[in-house]
């Protein structure tokens, strides 16, 4: 099942790739969770709001999705947590 889930984001990512905004859009959709895991791992005890790191999160979230460079072989998932971080960081 896993291996399913990792060929169709697979699939995502060359689509959003190919400005293929309907990827992007379900790319963000399922994003959401990532961003809401880093939060509540991370940041929890930062002192602002979910609402507010949420934003800065999504934001993150939106850069990996539209400068995702497929040719370098890395994983996803990886590199959105750390854009995701990073911008949360910003705030």
């Amino acid at each position: 099942m896993e291996e399913g889930k990792n060929q169709d984001l697979l699939d995502l990512l060359k689509r959003a790739a190919e400005n293929d905004e309907a990827a992007r859009a379900e790319l963000l959709k399922r994003g959401r969770e990532w961003v809401n895991e880093v939060i509540t791992t991370e940041f929890a005890q930062s002192g602002f709001s979910h609402e507010e790191l949420f934003h800065s999160g999504y934001l993150g979230l939106l850069s990996a999705v539209y400068n995702a460079d497929l040719s370098r072989g890395k994983d996803f998932f990886t590199y959105a947590r750390n854009i995701i971080r990073g911008e949360i960081r910003q705030y």
